[in-house]
């Protein structure tokens, strides 16, 4: 989904890349691990939805593609994180 928007891990966003990295690897491995939904996090997605459409875009692609991938009916509070980590590689 990345290279889709040609997002690629570059001098000046390494660190925000590897933030993004770790994250979806946390995401991952607790991806089966009983915890509630973000609620504070949901309350503000429309607020992210319209000041970053394209982030929004991106990770909701993302967010779809773990879904698919595990089967799995994961929190849409998710949805949230990578989107403000993928505003965080588009600025």
């Amino acid at each position: 989904v990345l290279k889709g928007y040609a997002i690629q891990r570059t001098k000046e966003n390494n660190h925000f890349y590897d933030r993004f990295m770790i994250h979806l690897n946390y995401f991952l491995d607790y991806l089966d691990r009983s915890r509630d939904d973000n609620q504070s996090l949901l309350d503000m997605e429309d607020h992210i939805k319209q000041s970053y459409p394209k982030a929004f875009e991106i990770g909701s692609k993302i967010y779809d593609v773990i879904t698919q991938h595990t089967g799995l009916d994961l929190y849409k509070s998710e949805r949230v994180y990578l989107v403000l980590h993928i505003q965080r590689l588009l600025s």
